[in-house]
């Protein structure tokens, strides 16, 4: 079954005797630690830090409160000397080298670089290979190769799990039941291939917005942690729809939406001209993009989160989110050419939509309980643990002999 597919598929204060020097020289030994007395994960980076500093007693470490209007200069120094176009925090500049944003993985690379400085002479070639500054290079290839590998692969499991939208998935089938009145297959691929592009582009806005706000959480007040306690209660809303559909607080189409948007769809079938066709899908589009963000608005937070705390922006950030759009429509454009082949469609039931909110609510419960829990940017392993436990939990309610989907409207409900 395609979700066990899910199972093979994620900070600062310096040590005591920092230096507060904003005069300082960048010289060999000399660590930059940019924070804010408010960063979440800044608190974790400074005890890996004060660890790294007692095993380096000749490293130095310059403290410097971004919030601080006296730190301004050198600040703006060191933006411009290594490409800084948003300073947030944490960041940690060590020599030619810049981390922004704090995990396991980003202590463990500036340990070798210590370990590089101080136990053996520099070596050019393996500093350059392996930064992971700003300048990322091309690709994500390339950006996996710095050592961000982890946060390329959250992306991918974070954006596939997201594609699994229920109310996505209907919009998509019924409008292709639609366009197959047309009978002709071009048409219903030109159709659907617009409205999975002008849906991607409208969701890619609204996860940049999120981003925004987030960072604002994460990094100005001490509001972190709302944002986990948002997706626990956003996974724990869509595990109640599959209990109990529709009852109480719901993210779901309301039943006046999905009777205008299958308006809207009917629309469509009225148009001869094929430019006038895609202009009107394009409008369409945009309209059921945002009636239906309140769906899986949880996966978009979640993602932003990370994205937040290890402090990626720029370039990186719009590779990333390329890559999360890509994975999240890949369901819709296997669907897509799924029915341009056969010319036959299902559309989504009730049914199934309740199971595919019942898995998404578990993941993003989980997701938010993890990030709680350690504080700090979830890894590769406890990824893998989150997907397995969802997956487990998934099966354990499921495969259950009371028949929890019982209900007395068979209706197709815009999910």
């Amino acid at each position: 079954m395609r979700m066990l597919l899910l199972v093979a598929v994620l900070t600062l204060a310096t040590p005591m005797y920092g230096s507060w020097s904003a005069e300082a020289e960048s010289n060999i030994g000399e660590l930059y630690f940019l924070y804010l007395d408010t960063c979440l994960s800044c608190k974790d980076a400074e005890k890996a830090l004060y660890s790294l500093s007692s095993q380096y007693p000749d490293l130095r470490i310059t403290k410097i409160d971004i919030a601080d209007s006296q730190n301004q200069a050198l600040i703006d120094r060191l933006s411009r000397e290594y490409g800084l176009h948003r300073v947030l925090a944490p960041t940690v500049i060590l020599n030619d080298r810049v981390w922004i944003g704090f995990s396991e993985e980003t202590s463990t690379d500036i340990e070798n670089q210590l370990d590089l400085y101080f136990r053996r002479e520099p070596d050019d070639e393996q500093v350059d290979a392996g930064e992971t500054g700003p300048s990322l290079g091309q690709g994500l290839l390339a950006y996996a190769s710095t050592g961000n590998g982890p946060v390329v692969l959250m992306t991918s499991v974070i954006g596939f799990l997201d594609g699994f939208n229920p109310c996505s998935l209907w919009a998509l089938t019924v409008l292709l039941a639609y366009t197959m009145n047309f009978r002709s297959r071009q048409k219903l691929l030109l159709v659907g291939a617009t409205f999975i592009a002008v849906t991607a582009l409208v969701y890619g806005l609204f996860m940049a917005s999120i981003l925004t706000a987030v960072v604002y959480l994460q990094y100005h007040t001490a509001a972190g942690t709302a944002v986990n306690l948002f997706l626990i209660a956003f996974g724990a809303i869509n595990i109640k729809d599959y209990f109990s559909y529709k009852k109480g607080i719901s993210f779901t189409i309301s039943d006046s939406n999905r009777d205008n948007l299958l308006n809207k769809f009917r629309s469509l079938m009225k148009i001869k001209n094929t430019w006038l066709l895609v202009v009107t899908t394009v409008f369409v589009a945009g309209c059921t993009t945002i009636v239906e963000l309140p769906c899986t608005a949880g996966f978009p937070v979640l993602w932003s989160s990370i994205m937040s705390k290890r402090g990626i922006t720029g370039l990186s950030f719009y590779l990333l989110l390329g890559l999360y759009l890509s994975l999240y429509v890949l369901t819709e454009t296997v669907v897509l050419g799924v029915v341009a082949t056969t010319l036959k469609i299902r559309r989504i039931s009730t049914v199934a939509g309740r199971k595919l909110k019942l898995f998404s609510g578990l993941a993003m419960a989980y997701f938010g309980l993890a990030a709680l829990w350690l504080k700090s940017s979830i890894s590769v392993l406890y990824l893998l643990y989150i997907l397995l436990l969802t997956t487990m939990s998934y099966f354990l309610v499921t495969l259950s002999k009371i028949d929890l989907l019982a209900s007395p409207n068979r209706r197709e409900h815009g999910q």
